[in-house]
This record gives structure tokens, sequence and C-alpha cells, in this order.
């Protein structure tokens, strides 16, 4: 049995690729992925545990969230999440960490990074994160 179960929640990222093949060289990990698109690559390697993807009404928006903050709205509508839907991808990121007994969520792109920090509090009772920066250093 493995001893670690992780969670990357941005399995449609460029970079989830090399992050999976790093991971998978220590046995010990289970790899489990979180996409919002549910056709993304990764989905097909070996190297993973599961796959999962976004609930499809956390799809973009065409006007920012009006009480998210200018960068977090920046960052969300590049990679096409509703700024407004801030929470829902968080729940969405809790539920599926529970499912997968994940001990370590992996945030591999920026705007899953900046989602994750503003929601620290809510996620760490769950599972745990590498460090990251505060807010203002991420900003900056």
């Amino acid at each position: 049995m493995r001893k670690f179960s992780v969670l990357i929640p941005d399995g449609e990222s460029t970079l989830t690729k090399h992050v999976v093949h790093c991971l998978s060289q220590d046995k010990d990990i289970s790899i489990n992925i979180l996409s919002k698109d549910p056709k993304a690559t990764i989905k097909h390697s070996r190297l993973i545990d599961s796959f999962r993807s976004y609930d499809a009404s956390l799809a973009p928006a065409s006007a920012s969230g009006g009480e998210t903050d200018k960068v977090l709205a920046d960052l969300m509508r590049f990679h096409h999440y509703d700024p407004s839907a801030k929470d829902a991808v968080v729940n969405t990121i809790l539920k599926a960490a529970k499912d997968t007994k994940a001990n370590i969520i992996f945030p591999v792109d920026e705007h899953i990074v900046k989602t994750l920090n503003s929601s620290v509090d809510s996620i760490t009772p769950v599972a745990k994160f590498p460090p990251m920066p505060d807010q203002n250093t991420f900003d900056v």
C-alpha cells in the first residue's frame, strides 16, 4: 500500500506532466489528478492513480466576480474559471481530496496556488500543502 496520496488540482496545466513524472519516481506516492479539462491528456497517463474533472458549471463567465480581488479574478479568467466560483472550486478540491484520501494537495499553476492560498484555513484540516508564499508576496 502506498504511503502518501497527492492530489494535483490543476491537471489541465502544461506543467502537470512534469510534476507527475517527478512524483512517480517514488513508488510510495499515489498521484491523483483533478482537471477543468475532462479530456486532458494526463488522464491517459499510466503514472496516475485517478483522474477527476471539475463540474462544467465552473466554466468561465464573461464578467469578473465582484468580491474577488483583481489578481485572482485575472488569473481565474485566464485559466477559464469563473472568479465568482472560487468557493465552488475550493469545495470541489476538498471533495476530491477526501475521495482520494489525499495527504497533500499539490497545486502546479499560479491560478490554483492563488485560489488555494486564499483558502488555506478551510483546506488544511483535510490535507497539507507544500510551502506557499503569503498573498502579498505571491501578488508581487
